[in-house]
């Protein structure tokens, strides 16, 4: 494409703003993580266009193709990095320094959404605190522009009659991948090139056509382009309002906004293109997008990082618009001068730029791997008690996916007692409970999984991971089985996160064996399935303890330790707190996680079940003002804002009435 297409950069300018106001939590904009695919067939379509177009011709060349690659993308991606470093370095602890450090390492080499792929983890620190997630798509971007010009120029050599053919088959390939894949690796699909290629593949489609015919239009008609027009910036728009979180994605999810850019991308002629999409303002948000993209969550990641809880919806409003007068200093002072740069030839520049990166890479990768250099940053470091629950007994918790119980001595002892059955809640009590019972001459066996409450009847569907109800219900037949048929087992503890699975507005939801009406109750499901699983376990001869439920906060206790080693982010928490700040040890009921719904249903199954044990633990930590949240020490409870530290399951369990061996 030889001409400048105002209407691209209005594209871009609803790209971009979609997902800066996604992530300021704006209601409206639920599903503005659609932007990033917007980008992606706009990146598709353009670079499509130029490597076709040269190759086509048999003049392209790979050292002039990424020097422009160079200069668009690194200039601003290096400012961005070494600004969030240096503000980094001031404000965290070596711990936090060290994992960022990696991410802006990993940035700069074009491989975050392989790290981000790699290090989730549903223990892991928030995501949300990291300021260079944003970077994990520029990552399959800058990994698509490895291979698409070496795929272009074989196929051009080999069959230049089929290279639409073959774009059509390897796009075919990764959408067929990408939707087998969000139901069974989210994660993957999510993160990854080859679940993502396709949506740049349609741009490259669309630009082959556009070769082809001389202009990317799908019709002659001025009318039916009008209409086609209008059906793209719908299916823009409508995944942006209706989607959310919740949303499986990719998978079929982002076929609306990909083929609703490549329909918009194909109508240059249209009214909304030529008036709409090619406003002055829209065209000016367009040419900052990049660097807004790349300012707006270091700047919010940051503000999260130092809050005492989530920030308001205002703040991070207040944090984009902050973000959007940096991009412009972004675009106008580093992104126009290096891609204006002519003085050096594409060989040089490109050279210089491999170099530059190269120097940066090592002196960052010497930081992350390495041992810091005193006085870089105090240090802080967490207490163990704050840092995990119980690393030892990892394996009895089984993660997303198809992961089986693990039935060997560590998790299961052979003169097994006792079992406590849950999600990752039942995880954190593990050690604590196995402790208290080993007092009791009552070894315990531990078998809990993600989001997967013990149920015998049901099972629980997440809508983030569509194969979970499944593997969920599979997971609890083998574990549920193993009790049920081992007269040794007297004892069964059940616990979970019961809140987030009767909670309105939850992402999940109880599937009872036996369908129930349509419209029942989130409370009448849980009571239903819960209610069935005991009274299975109790025919079979097992005394059943339902564990209630710790109370959850609405801040991270790690992040509060380490601002409490920091003065300047005591300082900068009181001032976005408006000057106030609860004590670490006892927490308002403000701050305290509302799970009263469930606490009822808890009630209410215990008060109709004979011989059920029921030892609620939300009254061990609260009163009718307050949380107590640390002990005496200052050791905290939780290790997140749900899940308790060893510390916080043995305060739990403390003077509980924790039944005998028979």
């Amino acid at each position: 494409m030889k001409y400048y297409r105002q209407d691209i950069d209005g594209l871009r300018a609803i790209a971009v703003t979609s997902v800066v106001l996604f992530h300021a939590t704006l209601t409206p904009f639920s599903g503005g993580f659609v932007g990033v695919d917007v980008f992606f067939v706009i990146s598709g379509f353009l670079i499509g266009d130029i490597v076709n177009r040269e190759a086509a011709e048999g003049r392209f060349s790979f050292t002039t193709f990424y020097a422009r690659r160079a200069r668009r993308i690194l200039p601003a991606l290096v400012a961005v990095t070494l600004v969030t470093l240096a503000i980094c370095l001031v404000l965290l602890e070596t711990g936090e320094l060290r994992g960022y450090l990696k991410s802006g390492l990993f940035a700069l080499l074009g491989l975050s959404n392989i790290h981000f792929f790699l290090s989730s983890d549903y223990f892991a620190a928030a995501s949300h605190f990291d300021p260079f997630l944003m970077t994990w798509s520029l990552g399959v971007e800058e990994q698509f522009y490895v291979f698409l010009p070496p795929i272009l120029l074989l196929v051009y050599r080999l069959a230049p009659r089929h290279v639409f053919a073959t774009v059509a088959g390897l796009s075919a390939l990764s959408l067929l991948g990408g939707l087998l894949l969000t139901t069974r690796e989210p994660q993957a699909a999510f993160y990854l090139l080859p679940t993502r290629a396709w949506e740049m593949g349609a741009g490259v489609l669309l630009a082959l056509w556009q070769a082809r015919r001389g202009s990317p239009e799908l019709t002659r008609s001025a009318p039916l382009g009008e209409v086609l027009a209008l059906a793209g910036l719908a299916l823009v728009i409508g995944p942006i309002v209706f989607y959310d979180e919740t949303t499986p994605f990719p998978g079929s999810a982002a076929i609306l906004p990909v083929l609703g850019t490549a329909l918009l991308l194909s109508t240059p002629g249209s009214r909304i293109n030529r008036s709409l999409l090619s406003l002055g303002p829209m065209r000016m948000i367009g040419m900052l997008s990049y660097s807004w993209y790349l300012t707006h969550w270091p700047l919010m990641a940051l503000t999260r990082l130092v809050s005492f809880s989530d920030p308001s919806t205002e703040l991070l409003s207040l944090m984009a618009v902050i973000s959007l007068g940096l991009a412009y200093l972004s675009w106008r002072f580093v992104e126009q001068p290096f891609r204006r740069a002519r003085s050096w030839s594409d060989g040089r520049q490109l050279a210089a730029y491999g170099g530059a990166l190269a120097v940066l890479v090592i002196g960052i990768a010497g930081a992350a791997y390495g041992p810091l250099r005193p006085g870089v940053t105090p240090p802080m470091p967490l207490p163990q008690h704050a840092r995990n629950a119980a690393p030892e007994l990892a394996s009895c918790q089984a993660r997303y996916g198809n992961a089986p119980p693990d039935f060997s001595e560590t998790c299961w002892p052979e003169d097994a007692r006792a079992v406590l059955l849950g999600d990752s809640h039942a995880a954190s009590m593990g050690l604590s409970l196995r402790r208290a019972l080993a007092e009791r001459g009552l070894p315990l066996a531990l078998a809990s999984k993600s989001s997967c409450p013990a149920f015998l009847t049901a099972t629980r569907a997440v809508d983030s991971q569509p194969a979970h109800a499944e593997q969920c219900a599979r997971f609890n037949r083998r574990v549920l089985d193993r009790i049920l048929a081992d007269p040794q087992i007297e004892q069964v503890y059940m616990t979970g996160y019961w809140k987030s699975v009767i909670t309105p507005g939850e992402t999940s939801r109880v599937l009872l064996n036996t369908p129930a009406p349509a419209g029942t109750p989130e409370e009448e499901l849980f009571a239903v399935a819960l209610t069935e699983t005991i009274q299975g376990l109790q025919a079979a001869g097992k005394t059943v303890i339902l564990l209630g439920d710790n109370p959850g906060l609405d801040y991270d206790p790690m992040q509060q330790a380490r601002t409490r080693g920091s003065g300047l982010r005591q300082w900068l928490q009181r001032q976005l707190s408006g000057g106030h700040v609860p004590d670490d040890g006892w927490m308002p009921l403000s701050h305290i996680a509302e799970d009263a719904d469930a606490r009822a249903v808890l009630d209410e199954i215990a008060a109709d079940l004979d011989g059920v044990i029921y030892l609620p633990l939300y009254d061990q930590f609260c009163s009718d003002t307050g949380c107590q949240v640390a002990d005496a020490q200052g050791r905290f409870f939780h290790v997140d804002g749900h899940h308790l530290s060893v510390t916080g399951a043995d305060f739990a369990l403390k003077d509980l009435p924790l039944p005998a061996a028979r």
